[in-house]
């Protein structure tokens, strides 16, 4: 409430001054827009596990390898519904991965995979895909380093949770 009542002395500062601009405010409008932007990339970032996963599963006969994927899946699920949720509070709606993006990387799956379904080449395409996340969100964290503490605790959450993932597919390999 006090937050409210403070973006409203602010607003009205404003107002009755023509032309003054409130860094204050400014500032916190920036920092929004950085939640925002960070938030969707987190949202992006598990989609891509969402759609690979899947693809993996069906190609995937061993049943640890399968039970270590599904674990990831369920991850990747809870954290892009937080991301979600974090953006709808923010009266915003999450920006799925583009169109193109999906179709490429599916198809790049695929193609991996008719070329060698084995475990450990599985597990290989895992760890390049959350090597690759990790250090694309690293970046983002470290650009937001503002960030609200509740968006960042999803942010370093992922980040944890793709260490964790590609230690746990380098056993694979």
């Amino acid at each position: 409430h006090a937050e409210n009542l403070m973006l409203c002395f602010l607003f009205q500062d404003s107002m009755s001054h023509p032309g003054h601009t409130n860094l204050i405010s400014k500032k916190r409008s920036k920092r929004m827009n950085n939640d925002t932007t960070l938030l969707n990339f987190i949202y992006q970032n598990v989609q891509m596990g969402q759609t690979t996963i899947p693809q993996l599963l069906s190609s995937c006969t061993d049943q640890d390898f399968s039970r270590a994927l599904r674990s990831q899946l369920n991850e990747y699920e809870q954290i892009g519904a937080e991301a979600a949720r974090l953006l709808q509070k923010r009266g915003q709606s999450p920006d799925s991965v583009g169109p193109m993006a999906k179709m490429s990387s599916f198809v790049m799956t695929e193609m991996k995979t008719m070329q060698d379904s084995s475990v450990s080449h599985m597990a290989k395409m895992m760890v390049q895909g959350n090597t690759t996340g990790e250090t694309t969100l690293l970046q983002h964290l470290r650009e937001n380093d503002d960030a609200d503490p509740e968006v960042a605790r999803l942010g370093e959450k992922l980040l944890h949770t793709l260490k964790r993932n590609t230690e746990e597919m380098k056993k694979f390999l």
